[in-house]
């Protein structure tokens, strides 16, 4: 095989690892090729694109200006280097790259998509909208160009944007859809906006659907936990509601709470975290125990407000079924990890609210 046939032989096997997410197998691949020919542009991009799925930025930006440098005149490098400065969050270099590609491919649909996306996380929305827009007119039918007019109207790690906005985001995004059906970006997007909505379950279905077809993508598994940690709040609040009402009820009559009160509150508390999980189960992916394991590992406060939820659980059953000197005493214990998982909600509150600044 000549030197020629080998570069290119390599250079397609490492593309193939990289679409399958196999980054360190593609750099082991390309590398020995890349050393005989470390001006290749082709070589050059593939090490990037492996680099940048091991989460090696600084490496992958190196490379892609070494490629950018062997052809000044590659609309697709200077779109991969916005794509990854923009990761970087180095977002004026991911702007000027994006602004670069355009001029080198002014009717590339992809390269006015990126550029739409660097200019929104620059905060200059009116062009981002533009860029999107003619990412949209280019290429209507391509899922990318409508993912980034979302990507525009609400934009990864902003601030919750008005409900107009969200709305045409949810309106491309089904369009997205509707083109490519298992598109992860365009699920976990859609994810996004359906969160942001308020839409509790419906997003985690996006989502299950997103990690189903890109499980290794680390931001699809945070917006799960951040559907998982929901789910969990809007049971908490509901189970607490009703035990401050029977705490109310029992003391306007003066006597000790019947036993029905603390066998409604455990049906109630068993019933809420059975609906949680029989949705849940019925939306997410296959592989949810492992999905769980790790929910516990990366989200320490969510995992125990959840803890704190069924514990609760379990104190409303045993007061509803131990004797009466003990029933009363069981429901006042209760209190305890009711509040334990309201301390969290507030904990939860002022790490978001802090984050957000």
């Amino acid at each position: 095989m000549s030197e020629a046939a080998a570069r290119a032989a390599a250079e397609h096997r490492a593309d193939s690892l990289n679409v399958l997410g196999r980054h360190d197998q593609a750099l082991a691949v390309v590398g020995p090729a890349l050393a005989s020919n470390p001006d290749d542009v082709g070589l050059l991009v593939q090490a990037a694109v492996a680099s940048a799925g091991l989460h090696r930025l600084e490496e992958a930006l190196r490379l892609l200006r070494s490629a950018a440098a062997a052809d000044p005149g590659s609309s697709r490098v200077h779109r991969i280097i916005s794509f990854v400065a923009l990761e970087r969050g180095a977002v004026d270099e991911a702007v000027q790259a994006a602004y670069r590609a355009v001029q080198l491919s002014p009717f590339d649909p992809y390269a006015h998509a990126q550029l739409a996306r660097a200019c929104a996380r620059q905060g200059n929305r009116e062009y981002a909208v533009m860029a999107a827009s003619r990412a949209i007119e280019l290429a209507p039918d391509l899922a990318d160009s409508h993912i980034a007019m979302a990507d525009v109207r609400f934009p990864e790690g902003g601030p919750k944007p008005p409900k107009s906005d969200l709305k045409v985001a949810e309106t491309h995004l089904m369009r997205a859809l509707q083109i490519e059906p298992g598109n992860a970006s365009a699920l976990n997007d859609l994810a996004r906006v359906h969160l942001a909505l308020g839409h509790q379950v419906r997003a985690a279905g996006h989502l299950a659907s997103a990690v189903r077809a890109d499980p290794m993508t680390p931001v699809m598994q945070q917006n799960m936990d951040v559907v998982f940690i929901g789910l969990i709040a809007r049971a908490h609040w509901v189970l607490f509601l009703m035990w401050f009402v029977s705490r109310q009820v029992s003391r306007a009559e003066g006597e000790q709470a019947p036993r029905w009160v603390p066998l409604a509150l455990a049906v109630a508390g068993f019933g809420l975290i059975g609906w949680v999980l029989w949705r849940l189960r019925a939306q997410v992916p296959d592989h949810l125990p492992a999905f769980v394991r790790g929910f516990t590992r990366r989200q320490r406060l969510g995992s125990a407000w959840a803890v704190c939820l069924l514990l609760t659980a379990v104190l409303f059953l045993g007061s509803a079924v131990a004797p009466t000197s003990l029933s009363g005493a069981l429901l006042l214990w209760a209190w305890l990890p009711l509040m334990a998982g309201a301390v969290l909600s507030w904990v939860r509150y002022a790490r978001e609210r802090r984050a957000a600044r």
